[in-house]
């Protein structure tokens, strides 16, 4: 853990984005307002997503993406 707080994404290695939709199946689709203490394009309508933390899975980075 110590080593994934030292390191800094772009610099110490490849950041890696990661998106997901929800949708319940009948072409109604999930999406959130971008707040302003988002790192960029504050209020705007956005689906899911954010970046893999590092040592993490594609799979367990979208479950934390989710659930925040």
């Amino acid at each position: 853990m110590l080593r994934s707080i030292l390191m800094k994404k772009g610099f110490d290695y490849i950041g890696v984005a990661i998106a997901f939709l929800c949708h319940d199946g009948k072409g109604n689709f999930v999406m959130h307002r971008r707040s302003d203490k988002c790192r960029d394009e504050q209020g705007t309508w956005d689906f899911g997503g954010g970046g893999l933390k590092f040592g993490e899975s594609i799979e367990e980075g979208l479950r934390r993406e989710v659930r925040e």
